[in-house]
């Protein structure tokens, strides 16, 4: 039996002519694609941008500065916690940041135990009679003052370790100076220890707790001999 075949029909007529044609389009766009200008692309900046990592360098410098002033005046802050002078006189005219809160402070009102506290012991907070006058009856003047066991740094370091903020007085956010006042006996001794000014119940119960714990001083002298010599100390609360 004879086959036959339409020319028309034939699906695979000329196909490699297709196939050679596709190849060369291929091959053109590819050059076209390749060879083609890229145009420049900008962006307009305004005057008042500012580029970011320069932004956030600023702003690391800036926190950095306020850190390190923040580390430089914390050393002045704590020096500022307890103050000592050697001379009554001083008490006067020494200024000190808390000077304002204390007039308040000592307005504050005292609760029932406080009270009570008070009532049984009243030699605790009894007060020097005109301890802040000038009167100099009031303070021996002698040719060498009396000083703590090493000085006067020693005793910072001492009341800075001995001296407790009472938690009542924390917690009501009580702050303030009490100026506790004795007598330097000719061997050294610490007597007739009194409050020349008070702050608050508990924090004049803690200054005249640690007062009372001070070891012996190094007398004064006057003509070359220990003599007795009264001696004031204020103590500075502060949260």
């Amino acid at each position: 039996m004879e086959i036959k075949k339409y020319p028309k029909a034939n699906l695979e007529r000329k196909w490699h002519m297709r196939f050679v044609f596709s190849l060369v389009v291929v091959v053109i766009v590819f050059f076209i694609v390749l060879w083609f200008p890229y145009g420049d692309w900008t962006t307009e900046i305004d005057d008042n941008d500012e580029p970011l990592e320069e932004f956030e360098l600023n702003q690391i410098k800036r926190e950095e500065q306020r850190i390190s002033l923040a580390l430089k005046q914390q050393p002045k802050e704590a020096a500022q916690e307890i103050k000592v002078v050697d001379k009554l006189e001083e008490i006067n005219t020494m200024e000190l940041p808390e000077e304002k809160r204390e007039q308040e402070d000592e307005n504050l009102m005292l609760s029932d135990s406080e009270k009570e506290k008070q009532k049984e012991d009243p030699n605790l907070f009894a007060e020097a009679d005109n301890a802040l006058d000038n009167n100099p009856l009031n303070f021996r003047v002698v040719e060498d003052l009396p000083q703590f066991p090493d000085g006067p740094l020693a005793l910072m370091k001492w009341l800075t370790d001995n001296l407790k903020y009472p938690a009542s007085a924390q917690r009501k956010k009580i702050q303030g100076k009490v100026v506790v006042q004795f007598i330097v006996t000719a061997d050294g001794s610490i007597t007739d220890l009194k409050l020349a000014k008070r702050l608050e119940a508990t924090c004049d119960q803690e200054a005249m707790r640690v007062m009372r714990m001070m070891p012996k001083w190094k007398p004064g002298l006057q003509d070359g001999k220990p003599c007795r010599t009264m001696v004031s100390i204020p103590i500075v609360f502060k949260l």
